[in-house]
């Protein structure tokens, strides 16, 4: 028994390595060699950065409006910047964290399917036709946030189906730590939070009432079948809601409003003032929105219509666990479908992958059941098929109408961002070498709206020299360079409506400068460089 448990552990450690080594090797292809990373996985490597090696190093400094704890896992890898800091300008720091976490997803599925159908083989498939989907793996590799979150979305949909065979109260204790963590890195996790509620709340009701038939009591539900619900609910969601409570007590404290990374200038609300005319033409009515969902879940949704499909006819599909495999699924689409009506999403395709990745934890568990029906090998066949039919969505990533952001992916030379980061590292080169070149005995200061800068700061070898909007002081500083000894403005063009801050308080300083700074360099019209005049008594202009 000892020597199958090693030579399991040593498979599923085999596997880490093999998944993890592919993914590190397609993301340090497409951040290091192409120069490509997207601005989500850059941004949040840079409030990592912020943290270590700002001028005004702290925690606070990750930021307050997307969830911390990627940013968070990327400290560990940002601490080789003083050595390799390609961590930080080529954002790899994001890629190491997502290739751990794909690689985790990867064995996470192999071993619970090997507790369920005690296959070598089939674990293998099932494990390595969710890894190297195309859409998985490339985010796997891309340093978004996707393949963390999808890493406790299985987590938990596998307690959860174990609990279910199983009974074991520590399975819900594990659900819920699972779905807590999902919430730290996505807001996804309400949706399935309360996915998860429903469905705790639809399997307990049941398990009372098998249970009262067989005893032949009368009467089918009653305070103990309440109290039963009501204890799974609160062992399950309680870290989950208490994480909810931290966060918007931490906004409060540091940002005046519990709900300053739902409503700021800086959050998806606001920036979801960038949606396209044509964008919003296409989500204007609700059968607009219901056939963009359902087209942009299409290939996603393949595995979850299948289980559905075996189970009718294997004719066992009236099971309560049916119904909670689509409440479960139906979760996140739902959210972004009233995000969509309410114009307050951009509808990227990776916010449909989650019934994919939900269905692929719930596999393992559908085999165990298909033991006893008719057709075994038949169905089981449909199932496997249909995680590797799955992966024609790669059809979908490389159309640029239905997916834009894949799309970049797949021609990455006539990638806007490419573009933006290649003028960011302009930027940057011309900063250092005036900084690196200054007579002076104090070097230039430079202050700067980290929103729009976080690509130029990455890439600076004097991440210190830079006043920037994570730091404590950095309004002090904006309302008053001078005083702050600040040497340099660098404002970036204004772009959609989402706020930058120097817009805000000096609105003519991009397009003609003012009384008190004068133009030393223009990048491409998207940066500008500004230099403080020596103080004459002319008065900073401020918008009040």
């Amino acid at each position: 028994m000892h020597k199958k448990t090693s030579v399991n552990v040593l498979g599923m450690g085999l596997l880490f390595l093999i998944v993890f080594s592919l993914e590190m090797g397609l993301g340090v292809y497409f951040a290091h060699i192409r120069q490509f990373v997207y601005y989500d996985a850059i941004s949040r490597v840079a409030n990592a950065f912020y943290v270590l090696y700002s001028r005004d190093p702290h925690l606070g400094a990750i930021g307050f409006v997307w969830n911390p704890l990627p940013s968070i896992l990327e400290l560990i890898p940002l601490l080789l910047w003083p050595v390799l800091p390609e961590v930080a300008s080529s954002g790899l720091a994001s890629n190491f964290v997502t290739a751990v976490f794909s690689a985790g997803c990867a064995v996470l599925l192999y071993k619970y399917a090997r507790h369920c159908t005690n296959s070598i083989m089939l674990s293998l498939f099932i494990s390595l036709s969710y890894a190297f989907n195309p859409f998985v793996f490339i985010y796997g590799a891309n340093g978004m946030s996707e393949a963390m979150f999808s890493f406790f979305i299985i987590g938990m949909v596998i307690s959860l189906t174990r609990w279910m065979q199983e009974g074991t109260p520590s399975h819900v204790i594990t659900m819920g730590f699972m779905l807590a963590f999902g919430f730290w890195i996505r807001y996804e996790s309400v949706a399935l939070g309360a996915a998860l509620a429903v469905s705790l709340i639809i399997l307990v009701m049941d398990y009372n009432y098998r249970n009262r038939i067989a005893a032949n009591r009368t009467r089918l539900f009653g305070m103990k079948s309440l109290t039963r619900v009501e204890a799974t609910l609160l062992v399950a969601l309680c870290p989950a809601v208490f994480s909810g409570l931290v966060w918007m007590q931490l906004n409060y404290s540091m940002m005046g409003d519990a709900l300053f990374f739902f409503r700021s200038g800086y959050s998806n609300m606001a920036f979801s003032g960038n949606i396209t005319n044509e964008f919003k033409e296409l989500i204007s009515s609700k059968v607009g929105v219901v056939s963009l969902v359902l087209r942009k879940s299409a290939w996603f949704s393949l595995p979850f219509l299948c289980i559905l499909f075996t189970r009718l006819l294997a004719g066992y599909w009236r099971r309560w666990d049916t119904l909670v495999l689509i409440v479960l699924v139906a979760s996140i689409p739902a959210m972004q479908a009233v995000m969509l009506m309410k114009g307050s999403s951009f509808g990227w395709l990776r916010f449909f992958v989650y019934p994919f990745v939900i269905a692929a934890a719930w596999l393992p568990y559908e085999l165990s059941l298909l033991r006893r029906a008719r057709f075994v090998y038949t169905l089981g066949a449909l199932l496997l098929i249909s995680m590797l039919m799955s992966s024609f969505v790669i059809r979908d990533m490389n159309n640029q109408k239905l997916s834009p952001d894949e799309y970049e992916t797949f021609h990455i030379e006539e990638s806007g961002t490419l573009k933006d980061l290649r003028i960011a590292k302009e930027v940057s080169r011309y900063t250092d070498e005036l900084i690196s070149s200054s007579e002076l005995d104090k070097k230039p200061i430079i202050l700067t709206d980290s929103y729009s800068a976080y690509s130029v700061l990455l890439n600076s070898t004097y991440p210190r020299q830079w006043i920037i909007t994570n730091d404590r002081n950095f309004t002090q500083a904006l309302d008053d360079p001078r005083s702050f000894k600040v040497d340099y403005i660098l404002v970036s063009k204004q772009k959609g409506s989402v706020l930058q801050v120097i817009h805000e308080k000096y609105p003519d300083l991009f397009k003609q400068g003012t009384a008190w700074t004068e133009l030393v360099k223009d990048f491409q019209g998207e940066w500008r460089l500004y230099r403080i005049k020596a103080e004459d008594g002319e008065q900073l202009t401020i918008k009040k």
